[in-house]
């Protein structure tokens, strides 16, 4: 698992992250979430996103906190941390994001 965490999310929600690259720096994944889709809590180090596919995009915290999100194509996102990630808008939601490893 990437750094050793217990709920990375290639190994806690691998349905929609697939690894397209990685070395010791960085690692790329291609995130696809089919409309409805729910995953499982996981974790991502630091990192940026960039949308290629607009959407909706509901995220529950650990703490329980709720953030609904519009994307839009070509935004460019970042973040760290644990989250569940809900589609819930009416298209799937693509986005190429860099996990940075340092």
């Amino acid at each position: 698992m990437f750094l050793n965490h217990q709920d990375d999310a290639v190994g806690a929600a691998g349905e929609i992250h697939k690894i397209v690259f990685e070395n010791e720096k960085i690692r790329i994944l291609n995130v696809v979430v089919p409309v409805g889709f729910k995953t499982a809590m996981h974790w991502h180090p630091k990192n940026m996103g960039y949308v290629l596919a607009a959407g909706k995009l509901r995220f529950i915290l650990p703490d329980r906190t709720v953030k609904e999100v519009e994307l839009v194509n070509g935004q460019v996102t970042s973040g760290e941390g644990s989250h569940i990630v809900e589609n819930i808008g009416d298209t799937e939601v693509r986005v190429l994001q860099v996990e940075f490893k340092d």
